[in-house]
């Protein structure tokens, strides 16, 4: 329930509550910059870091719901996203090379 009452909608207008939108957009902003600097530090061109780190939430937040709705156990969910993200991150490692 937590994370649905983080990820949806029900909190209303945002733009009144600033400072709850920028810490509900901080975990994003530590997810692009890591993802930033796998590239750099891979040479890594040719991709966007926001597209990339949208796509790496889009799938947690994917495996979270799944979860949710009881159609992916909550224990299995965890070492899943992992697997799921490193097969992601491997992708771009070897489209590097």
């Amino acid at each position: 329930n937590l994370y649905r009452l983080m990820q949806g909608p029900e909190l209303g207008d945002l733009e009144a509550f600033p400072e709850l939108r920028d810490a509900m957009a901080a975990p994003a902003r530590t997810l692009v910059r890591l993802i930033e600097q796998l590239f750099v530090q891979h040479s890594i061109s040719g991709r966007s870091a926001n597209r990339a780190s949208l796509a790496l939430w889009a799938l947690a937040h994917g495996i979270g719901t799944l979860a949710l709705d009881g159609q992916l156990s909550c224990e299995a969910a965890p070492s899943l996203a992992r697997d799921a993200a490193a097969a992601m991150i491997a992708g771009w490692l070897s489209d590097s090379n």
